[in-house]
């Protein structure tokens, strides 16, 4: 199995994971899916990561990782853990800089990256 790049999946998109898992089969290609948010103005100031705490968003990140990500729904962003898990955490920011929104997302990729995180990869065949 070969491995390509990365493929970044941000959370309150419609990851459609399946599709990901259906293109690594059929390819042979392990793809190292990634985390984290979009930049601030591809979400309404309703949405989860708002109001949660640098808290929520690590336990989030480390749980896509060591669980599964989740496949978003709009009316049910958690409710339903997928089999692929993450492999990095990709986070930006934009030409404002670290407004108070980033430097939460900041703080909690950084902190979730110094929890001990048991990563699974699967044994890549040569020949």
């Amino acid at each position: 199995m070969t491995t390509a790049g990365n493929f970044p999946w941000p959370i309150g998109v419609a990851r459609q994971l399946r599709y990901r898992d259906k293109l690594s089969k059929e390819t042979g290609v392990q793809i190292i899916s990634a985390i984290g948010f979009h930049k601030s103005y591809f979400y309404s100031n309703k949405f989860w990561s708002y109001n949660a705490s640098v808290r929520d968003i690590i336990d989030l990140f480390v749980s896509e990782i060591e669980e599964g990500m989740y496949e978003y729904e709009y009316n049910n962003p958690f409710g339903r853990r997928s089999n692929i898990a993450a492999g990095i955490i990709k986070i930006a920011t934009e030409k404002d800089g670290l407004i108070e929104y980033y430097k939460k997302v900041f703080d909690a990729a950084a902190q979730a990256h110094k929890v001990k995180i048991e990563i699974r990869v699967p044994s890549v065949r040569k020949g």
